[in-house]
């Protein structure tokens, strides 16, 4: 499991470790979920601790893997940002190459149609409820692309959705398209454990059953303990700062690997948390890029913020400095250096430097850089967040703000 440091945060906020004990409400409130966890409720939640999905997706992202150049993902938002997190850690030059269209931005789709052979490709749809506007417009242009090649679509396209009578399960009947169920009781912004992150993660190469182990490890310690889980702690902390007027909740993951976790975590909470009023907004950066951006509005601008940094051993990560370049430069510091090395030092710095200014920031360090903690981090994250729901009394799976923009939306389609 990962090291979590509030030492700082508690400090910043004049608090002491006794105020991250919860209340006799909130112990009912924190038990009475964990129970619901335990006895499966929350299929998001439980899927980390099953396996039986996972043969028969092995066997389809190898087939994909075989057969095509590329992969197209459409999705937007939790269709799409999951999947995202889990296929990047696998690095950059996949083979077959991923693409996740998750906008409808006309450059995007026109450049992707231009530069990849159809072919060699295959289409992966994703909405659950099997009538987002933007992936039903981008799914009709690329079966139409498709079409126009004469390429037998049923071989080719993919679609991921809820068992039922919708716009995608008409295109998939019509067309006879292998249909994957997308589990009707998980959220979309929740679905990152479930098929819509795995099959992508999959065909990327990432080691699933170690996400979903790392994931099952911190939802299970919490079921068995939910009063003293770090979960819980930086619930309370946060909610406690909240109240102290720091409305801003900055997550900052150091390293290529799991820098997509921000656009993740953005969705997750303030899509879930931001109801009646009451949410943080959610930031995401990412180290050591926001360093020469975003630090100098942290530790120099207005605003009460609240920093969660994650910063992983790298001393033996990447290549070295070759030592007399380094002195060639007059920059001796960096010979024999690696990356990861340096990555490390300016997360540690900069925890540092926010803590000296009065933020507060929690450091969390992960034993390795590898899937097992990934998943950990992942499922600490929905906890923190149906936690943080649980204690202020809203719904953390719902989203009625957002449906009513879709209906005003479509509206001005309908003229």
């Amino acid at each position: 499991m990962f090291k979590q440091n509030l030492k700082s945060a508690l400090s910043a906020l004049n608090l002491k470790q006794e105020h991250l004990k919860p209340s006799g409400v909130e112990d009912e409130a924190l038990e009475s979920l964990a129970k619901e966890l335990e006895n499966g409720l929350y299929p998001a939640f439980s899927i980390a601790n099953t396996e039986d999905d996972l043969p028969e997706l092995e066997q389809l992202s190898k087939t994909l893997q075989k057969n095509f150049k590329h992969i197209v993902c459409l999705g937007v938002g939790g269709s799409s940002l999951g999947a995202q997190v889990l296929a990047r850690f696998a690095g950059l030059h996949q083979k077959p190459q991923l693409h996740f269209i998750d906008n409808v931005s006309a450059s995007t789709i026109e450049n992707l149609l231009e530069s990849i052979p159809l072919a060699d490709t295959a289409l992966l749809a994703v909405s659950k409820s099997g009538g987002t506007i933007d992936t039903m417009l981008q799914a009709l242009i690329l079966v139409d692309a498709f079409e126009k090649e004469n390429l037998p679509l049923n071989e080719h396209i993919m679609v991921v959705t809820e068992p039922k009578e919708s716009p995608l399960e008409k295109l998939a009947t019509k067309y006879n398209l292998q249909t994957l169920e997308h589990d009707p009781n998980i959220g979309g912004r929740y679905s990152i454990l479930s098929v819509v992150g795995v099959l992508p993660a999959l065909i990327a190469g990432t080691d699933v059953k170690a996400i979903r182990q790392g994931a099952a490890n911190v939802l299970n310690d919490f079921c068995t303990n939910p009063l003293e889980a770090a979960a819980t702690k930086w619930s309370l902390l946060a909610l406690q700062a909240e109240k102290k007027g720091y409305g801003t909740n900055i997550l900052m993951p150091y390293g290529d690997s799991w820098r997509l976790l921000g656009p993740w975590f953005v969705q997750l909470w303030a899509e879930s948390l931001g109801k009646k009023g009451l949410g943080t907004m959610p930031v995401a950066g990412v180290g050591s890029t926001d360093q020469h951006s975003m630090l100098q509005l942290l530790l120099d601008g207005p605003g009460k913020k609240l920093v969660t940094l994650i910063v992983a051993p790298g001393e033996e990560i990447g290549p070295k400095v070759r030592p007399d370049l380094a002195e060639f430069v007059g920059q001796n510091h960096l010979a024999d250096l690696r990356p990861g090395a340096l990555l490390k030092a300016q997360g540690q710095g900069t925890a540092e430097a926010l803590a000296a200014r009065g933020c507060p920031v929690r450091l969390i360090e992960p034993e390795s850089m590898n899937a097992e903690s990934l998943g950990q981090l992942i499922m600490t994250f929905m906890l923190e967040t149906v936690i943080t729901a649980r204690l202020i009394g809203v719904n953390p799976f719902d989203q009625p703000a957002v449906e009513e923009g879709k209906k005003r939306a479509m509206a001005y389609l309908q003229g």
